[in-house]
C-alpha cells in the first residue's frame, strides 16, 4: 500500500515502510502491540465487538499517555496507514508532537 510517498507493507509480525523494517507487531491474548525496533512500546490496543459484525478499538500511546478512538480505525493496518497518511509516522519514526495534533483533530472519544 502506498500512502503519501511512503510505501507500507505488513507481515505477520512486522511493519515495513519504504522497504525498510520499521516496527514489530505482537499479539498477546486480546491485546495487540506495536514496538519500535529497539523494543519501545509505541501503541497498544484491544479490538472489542460491539454487535452487528462491528468492532471498536481504543488505542493507547504510552509515550504520550494518550488514548485515541475513531470508529473507522480498527486494527494494526488501519492505525498504521492513518498515522503514515498524516505524517505522524515518517521514515520509521513516530513523531509525538504530530501524534498529539492527530489525536486532537481526529479523536472521537
Amino acid at each position: 500500500m502506498k500512502s503519501f510517498s511512503q510505501t507500507v507493507s505488513f507481515s505477520k509480525d512486522s511493519i515495513i515502510i519504504n522497504s525498510k523494517l520499521c516496527m514489530h507487531f505482537q499479539q498477546s491474548n486480546d491485546t495487540s502491540y506495536i514496538y519500535s525496533l529497539d523494543d519501545k512500546k509505541l501503541i497498544q490496543w484491544q479490538v472489542k465487538p460491539i454487535g452487528g459484525g462491528k468492532f471498536s478499538t481504543t488505542y493507547f500511546f504510552p509515550g504520550i499517555e494518550k488514548t485515541f478512538h475513531k470508529a473507522n480505525v480498527n486494527g494494526r493496518n488501519a492505525i498504521i496507514m492513518a498515522l503514515v497518511q498524516f505524517k505522524v509516522i515518517e521514515d520509521c519514526t513516530l513523531y509525538e508532537k504530530r501524534l498529539l495534533k492527530f489525536i486532537e483533530k481526529f479523536n472521537e472519544e
